[in-house]
């Protein structure tokens, strides 16, 4: 047992100062990879001195400690798995026409929108599976491999922005959202002057729910709605093809899962289109969500309407809209009035395209990431 956990113990330090030396010869062309490589080295060495500590101090070659030793080993290593995948692994792939172009289009968009944070690093290490997602921690958000060749999805990353925006300003965007919602559970309709079982069940999931996934959820689509306008209805609509086939759109077998049905988000979607001034594109993509729905009759499950009454889901739209505005985010339109071209409207571009010239769309693509590609290269 000592040879063994003294070896694992080992094993972990030469990996961790393996991969240090490696980045330590690694050239990178942008300040923002360089600043992502510097924050995993030190993130390395500071691993690493816990684990020479660790060998230094001798407490693994006594028996005594072995089973201590064992647990701080666990913890030891996923500590070192974390770095490894968010940020290791990103920064040591790094490819200036990928993570690059990003970095270019991510500043570009936190200048569009008025956000003065700084601009995480923006990682093609994701898969199909797991699509975009954000690891708020390491401040980077990890897209599917290859994406920095299309367009479409594009508005799905001002939505993983909006987890970062919703980490330093939770505050301001959900205002008395909270309040307000225990208050409706609290006083939903109740049956013969009885809850029945199933409505009392169902209110106390969707309160734990809302606090945990769901308000953060809608609130980042919501942003994402204000930041980047209908491109981002599109999107949604997108997945929602490949959800309704399985009956999902409704969130049917499921209903508690982290993300909100994806009927509720589009209808948050919907709403803040309208506040953004968005109107006649807003009845364009609802015109759409009900030939879908109508087409593939996904069905509701049991208190659905009462989980997700009308009033909750604008008093957050409302929330939130007024909450970008009290931190000085620039609306979709008022990206258009302030730049010419934001990337804002070039995606929106890219969903004009393929909506209405199809035939003609791979080529206008290709066109407008060359160009974008052109001003680092």
């Amino acid at each position: 047992m000592i040879a063994l956990l003294k070896g694992m113990f080992i094993d972990l330090h030469n990996r961790t100062d393996a991969m240090v030396d490696r980045l330590a010869k690694q050239t990178l062309d942008t300040p923002g990879a360089s600043s992502f490589k510097e924050t995993t080295i030190l993130e390395l060495l500071a691993l690493k001195q816990k684990l020479r500590s660790l060998l230094d101090e001798g407490i693994l070659d006594d028996p005594f400690f072995a089973p201590n030793s064992s647990i701080i080993y666990s913890h030891l290593e996923e500590e070192f798995r974390e770095i490894e995948q968010y940020l290791y692994q990103p920064i040591s792939r790094y490819d200036l026409r990928a993570e690059g172009y990003f970095e270019l289009i991510i500043h570009s968009i936190y200048k569009e929108i008025n956000f003065s944070q700084k601009p995480p690093f923006v990682s093609t290490m994701s898969n199909s599976d797991a699509y975009f997602r954000a690891y708020p921690k390491y401040k980077i958000i990890m897209l599917p491999q290859g994406e920095e060749k299309h367009l479409l999805n594009l508005g799905d990353l001002y939505h993983e922005i909006g987890h970062l925006i919703y980490m330093q300003y939770d505050t301001f965007l959900i205002g008395d959202f909270v309040q307000r919602m225990t208050d409706h559970y609290r006083n939903v309709p109740q049956h013969g002057g009885k809850r029945d079982h199933g409505m009392k069940i169902s209110v106390q999931h969707a309160r734990q729910a809302w606090k945990e996934t769901w308000m953060e959820e809608l609130a980042c689509d919501l942003m994402a709605t204000y930041a980047v306008g209908p491109a981002y209805g599109w999107s949604h609509l997108k997945i929602c093809v490949l959800s309704s086939k399985q009956n999902t759109l409704f969130s049917k077998s499921n209903l508690f899962r982290n993300h909100p049905p994806d009927d509720i988000r589009m209808q948050i979607i919907l709403r803040m289109l309208d506040l953004i001034g968005c109107k006649t594109q807003a009845a364009a993509i609802a015109s759409t969500w009900h030939d879908l729905t109508a087409a593939t009759q996904n069905s509701k499950p049991p208190y659905y309407d009462e989980v997700f009454p009308a009033d909750l889901l604008s008093l957050i739209a409302q929330n939130v809209f007024n909450g970008c505005c009290d931190i000085m985010l620039q609306s979709y339109p008022q990206q258009l009035a302030n730049d010419t071209r934001p990337v804002s409207k070039i995606i929106n571009e890219a969903w004009d395209k393929i909506l209405i010239d199809p035939d003609n769309s791979t080529q206008w693509t290709i066109e407008q990431i060359n160009n974008i590609l052109s001003w680092i290269l």
